[in-house]
């Protein structure tokens, strides 16, 4: 059963997605409890798909992309290439560095949740 919107309608419209729960006048709020825990459980666990890491050379292309034309940018380049420029200068900016995959992450809580979500299979 699917409840509510697809999540890119509902998020791009701002909303919440409502999940129905029928109450009879006569149930308690255990039973009430129970129906919503039904509802959970048929929820499955998903890929955090808009979660990316950057790694240096990423950033290097990109840099050459939008500003290769610059003769600044060869020499920035070289500056982040040198030893523990580029982890340094992330985690300095509160981004997470993660040593194993020498990705930059916007935060720690997204590397974890990028992790967990390429461990979850499709």
């Amino acid at each position: 059963m699917q409840y509510g919107q697809p999540y890119e309608e509902a998020m791009n419209a701002g909303q919440m997605i409502e999940l129905p729960i029928q109450i009879k006048g006569n149930e308690t709020v255990d039973e009430i409890s129970n129906k919503a825990v039904e509802i959970a459980e048929e929820f499955k666990k998903q890929k955090a798909t808009w979660i990316s890491g950057t790694t240096l050379q990423e950033h290097i292309d990109w840099l050459n992309k939008r500003y290769g034309k610059y003769p600044e940018t060869a020499q920035e380049i070289k500056r982040l290439k040198q030893p523990d420029v580029w982890e340094k200068e992330n985690t300095e900016k509160g981004r997470y560095f993660d040593p194993e995959t020498r990705m930059v992450f916007s935060s720690e809580e997204y590397f974890r949740k990028w992790k967990e979500g390429s461990e979850i299979k499709d």
